[in-house]
């Protein structure tokens, strides 16, 4: 077998001279010219290794000193080899205390009758490269800590089983006003309004808890104040369990600048809808019922046409009708009259008696009488036209649920079909769905929840949750 090349330069605290020879030649067995260095007592070995000058990649420590033993021996070693990876050689085989040795710093604990050149050889390889792994582990830790402690942005880690603090830095501190302690006595859901809790709750309990995350929400600062922050998260690792680093961005000024473009863009958007809604009703359906009119006046006249006159006139005043009722369709879905006068949960209602066919639409709702703000009604009503649409053409359910709740100052809109289903893997490239995944943008950028859930051969499911600022 070929002999190691590598340097090597050990230190043997060994005081029987018969054990540090035989050391001495299991070492140069299984290695090329390893350099050894010998201290027969605890006094020796300090005094070597408090020398600067001197490199040790390893020390092997009997435990049964002339002037120290046993455990006291160890912690004193321990101290004074500054993470040099250090390997007991001893004839003592309780287990008890090999355990209690490692757990104290040792690297291994060798039975002297049981050892040879090549465990040792092994011992002392391993030993040096996990020290060497576990300083580049410390190096990367403290690289960590000064990126997270030093960041100019809040951050935190918290426990994604009980959502505790785990840690804070001074930005999060400076940003909400609590101190570390007070951080780290609270859990995520204390920096959330009351309201938005359960929301909240039931997102970290999604099956995809475990992936990186980002998205808007809502905070609350110690004084009181809530603020809009954009979160980006992702799971570590920290003593065995996963916990989620996050990074929070103040959005709120940004925040309220888009969310006023954007009413203005939905109100321009939603006059707009009105006004062609209200020219196709008042405007070209006039005309078209007009004229219809004009046509059925002269049905009386028809006998005097020849059989092929008369079958085109009629053809003609079916297809004029068919004309008047997809521009009155039209006109409707631009802009339901109903959820201005009345509000989503009448124009739903209208939406689904109007619908034929073999799927069966079952609406559900608790708001009793409530009427929610028109934004969020129109918002819904798209979004459940949007629904309903798919399901129809795609899902070849029987049945389908929608129901309605508000709870708090969230509303909850789900809609739940027993259709063919899909692969959630392929939702990026199914276009059927994309009006759904554009509406998921849209609800995202309120700060609610949006989530399709979907198996082929076991239906769909929609939910969304929209925050009643």
């Amino acid at each position: 077998m070929a002999k190691d090349k590598k340097k090597l330069i050990v230190l043997v605290v060994e005081d029987n001279d018969g054990d540090y020879f035989l050391v001495e030649d299991f070492l140069q067995d299984m290695i090329l010219a390893p350099e050894i260095h010998r201290a027969v007592n605890f006094k020796e070995a300090k005094s070597f290794l408090s020398e600067d000058h001197h490199e040790v990649h390893a020390i092997l420590l009997d435990l049964s000193l002339p002037d120290k033993t046993g455990e006291q021996l160890l912690r004193e070693i321990l101290v004074i080899s500054k993470g040099i990876p250090l390997i007991i050689l001893t004839g003592f085989s309780g287990e008890g205390f090999a355990i209690k040795s490692l757990a104290l710093g040792a690297s291994d604990y060798l039975l002297k009758d049981d050892l040879n050149a090549t465990i040792l050889y092994k011992s002392i390889v391993y030993s040096i490269e996990r020290a060497k792994n576990q300083i580049s582990l410390k190096e990367s830790e403290l690289r960590y800590a000064e990126l997270f402690h030093l960041s100019p942005q809040p951050m935190w880690v918290y426990d994604i089983h009980t959502l505790k603090f785990i840690q804070v830095n001074k930005a999060a501190c400076d940003h909400y006003g609590y101190t570390t302690d007070e951080f780290l006595a609270m859990t995520i859901k204390d920096i959330r309004p009351p309201e938005e809790v359960p929301m909240l709750e039931r997102t970290v309990l999604r099956r995809d808890v475990l992936l990186p995350y980002k998205g808007v929400f809502r905070h609350t600062k110690k004084n009181g104040e809530v603020i809009t922050v954009e979160i980006k998260s992702d799971i570590l690792t920290h003593n065995g369990n996963n916990v989620r680093l996050v990074l929070v961005n103040d959005i709120s000024d940004k925040k309220k600048a888009q969310e006023e473009l954007l009413t203005i863009a939905h109100q321009v958007e939603d006059r707009e809808r009105t006004r062609i809604s209200i020219d196709l009703h008042d405007g070209l359906q006039q005309t078209l019922v007009t004229s219809y009119m004009h046509f059925e006046s002269i049905k009386t006249a028809l006998d005097q046409l020849d059989t092929e006159a008369s079958e085109r006139f009629v053809k003609g005043m079916e297809v004029l009708n068919e004309g008047i009722e997809q521009v009155r369709t039209i006109a409707h879905e631009l802009m339901p009259a109903k959820i201005e006068k009345e509000g989503y949960v009448a124009a739903i209602t209208q939406l689904l008696d109007q619908i034929e066919g073999s799927i069966q639409f079952k609406f559900v709702q608790n708001l009793g009488g409530k009427r929610l703000p028109s934004n969020i009604s129109l918002i819904l009503f798209r979004i459940s036209q949007e629904a309903i649409n798919n399901i129809i053409k795609h899902s070849r359910a029987t049945m389908a649920t929608m129901a309605l709740e508000l709870e708090g100052s969230i509303v909850r809109l789900s809609v739940v079909d027993n259709g063919v289903g899909f692969s959630i893997d392929n939702l990026a490239k199914d276009h059927s769905i994309f009006g759904l995944k554009a509406i998921g943008s849209r609800i995202h950028s309120l700060g609610g929840l949006f989530e399709l859930d979907s198996e082929i051969g076991r239906g769909t499911s929609l939910t969304i949750e929209i925050p009643i600022h």
